[in-house]
């Protein structure tokens, strides 16, 4: 259930934002600004008591790191044809990397990041529908174009995120805070 909230809430949020920016050639910056963050708010306050309303892989890892959430709600396991020696290798390996993701020795044990994962196919289907709804109807590129080097466009992510998880850890985290106001850490 918390998956499919987490993969419902991404491909309605992401859907909305992107199909606003192509049918509305005449609003400006702030209107689409507007619905992005009254997207996310709706979004909160519909799936969030479900999954916890992430709905970003950088506010999974963080949750799932501070220890908000368990990595095993972030992560599932598929572990596939070895024996009963393997089996112990894998156990001692497990004990000694608890929170690592991928492990590969000689056999198959692969951690999908189900929170992620969920994440990551939300987006790329509500992609996929508004580029096949508006196919014809996007003379110009919707994306943006980093207007500085590969490590400014780094260096401004990384601040971006920073700020995105202050608030969120400020705003949705903190017992102190009011949990109604959630949405304002989007």
């Amino acid at each position: 259930m918390q998956l499919m909230a987490e993969l419902l809430g991404t491909y309605l949020i992401m859907f909305d934002g992107f199909a606003v920016m192509v049918v509305n050639k005449n609003m400006g910056l702030l209107g689409i600004a507007v619905l992005w963050g009254l997207d996310v708010m709706i979004m909160i306050y519909t799936v969030g008591h479900v999954s916890g309303a992430h709905f970003n892989p950088a506010i999974t890892i963080a949750f799932a790191t501070s220890k908000r959430i368990a990595w095993r709600q972030v992560s599932f396991s598929i572990n596939l044809s070895y024996n009963r020696h393997e089996q112990e290798r894998i156990n001692t390996i497990k004990k000694c990397f608890r929170d690592v993701s991928v492990h590969f020795l000689g056999y198959f044990c692969f951690q999908v990041p189900a929170y992620i994962l969920s994440q990551v196919v939300g987006a790329t289907l509500a992609t996929s529908t508004v580029n096949l709804m508006f196919k014809e109807e996007q003379p110009q590129f919707l994306g943006t174009i980093p207007a500085g080097s590969d490590l400014q466009s780094l260096g401004l992510e990384f601040l971006i995120t920073f700020h995105l998880m202050i608030a969120v850890a400020g705003i949705a985290t903190d017992n102190r805070a009011v949990s109604t106001t959630a949405f304002l850490a989007s």
